[in-house]
């Protein structure tokens, strides 16, 4: 990670428990540990692109197992992550050109068919992707306007909601 990175991921997310715990992580692992998990990573992407190549659909049992292994990856390395956080991370796959880039470098396409995986095991392992704030926070910083979704416990999903189905209640009876 570059410096400038690193600056990023500090503003953004810094003043979070998810990040304070990666950096504690990072911080006590030493040359083997950090190759051993750049390996891991490395096996989950090359899998992921060859369950993409076999033509399976992101839904696939494959295309799930390797979101699955991913999950399991991030929570073993970096900080805990349920499901819900990571379809989150996920999304920046294809919505931060950084990570796209990455994924599509190593397979046109596996960018966005990695994101759909991940939301297709969310759904089977946690019931249906309903993303918080968080999400709209970071496609707020990409520059992109968020979806009106909440965890079906974020009460405060109402209130962010309310505007937003408004207007776009409103445009439909604008459109003949």
């Amino acid at each position: 990670m570059t410096d400038e990175n690193e600056r990023e991921a500090e503003a953004r997310w810094g003043s979070t428990p998810a990040y304070r715990e990666s950096q504690r992580r990072w911080s006590s692992y030493g040359e083997q540990d950090k190759a051993a998990l750049q390996q891991e990573s490395d096996e989950i992407v090359d899998d992921m692109a060859a369950v993409m190549h076999t033509g399976a659909s992101p839904d696939s049992r494959a295309a799930r197992a390797v979101a699955e292994r991913h999950r399991r990856h991030i929570e073993t390395w970096f900080y805990p992550c349920d499901h819900w956080m990571h379809a989150q991370v996920a999304e920046m796959y294809v919505y931060d050109d950084r990570f796209k880039d990455f994924y599509e470098r190593r397979a046109e396409g596996l960018a966005a068919f990695f994101s759909a995986a991940v939301e297709a095991n969310t759904l089977v392992e946690a019931g249906a992707v309903q993303v918080d704030s968080a999400l709209d926070q970071v496609k707020a910083a990409a520059g992109l306007r968020a979806a009106p979704a909440a965890h079906p416990a974020d009460t405060a999903h109402q209130e962010r909601a309310a505007p937003v189905e408004a207007e776009a209640a409103g445009a439909d009876k604008a459109d003949p």
